[in-house]
Order: C-alpha cells, then sequence, then structure tokens
C-alpha cells in the first residue's frame, strides 16, 4: 500500500467517525431538550440526567472539533503531493 492509498483510507476513516460524532450530538441535543424542562423544574432525576448529558455534550463537541482538524490537515495533505512527505514525516514524529 502506498502514503497516498494509506493517506486516503485516513482520511476516509476520519471522515466516518466525524459523521458519527455529527450524529451522537444530535442525538445528545434532542435528549436534553425533552428533560430540560423537568430538569429546570425541581425533577430530581432528570436534573441529574441532564447534567450528565450537558458533560457528554462538551466531550462531544471537543471530539468534533478535533476530528474536523484532522479531516482538515489530511486533505491538506493530499492535495499537496510535493508536501506530503513532509507532512506525514511531520505528523508521525510531531507528537511522539
Amino acid at each position: 500500500m502506498n502514503d497516498v492509498t494509506k493517506a486516503t483510507e485516513t482520511l476516509h476513516r476520519l471522515e466516518a467517525e466525524f459523521a458519527k460524532a455529527t450524529d451522537r450530538a444530535t442525538t445528545l441535543q434532542t435528549e436534553r431538550r425533552k428533560i430540560s424542562f423537568a430538569a429546570h423544574d425541581g425533577d430530581a432525576k432528570a436534573k441529574s440526567r441532564l447534567a450528565k448529558l450537558n458533560a457528554e455534550s462538551l466531550e462531544s463537541g471537543l471530539q468534533i472539533e478535533n476530528l474536523l482538524s484532522a479531516v482538515d490537515e489530511a486533505k491538506a495533505g493530499l492535495l499537496k503531493p510535493s508536501a506530503r512527505s513532509d507532512w506525514q514525516r511531520s505528523a508521525r514524529t510531531q507528537w511522539r
């Protein structure tokens, strides 16, 4: 498998993970909206669940931002064939 093929497969995997993450964020938002009134109207169980959903939503938002950045970097690396080797070398060594 050559570098371009591997980078393309990585990009597709990242895009699929991004799609899953955005679906999860939508699901969390829907559930938060459903229980928000009860949580703010004194329902202790709803309040506890809302707090957990809020925490999950924050983490989900960060995951989406990180995946979006990774997708952007992958696309940038694929669009610049002359820089591809440097990009891959940098990505491998920068965070070791």
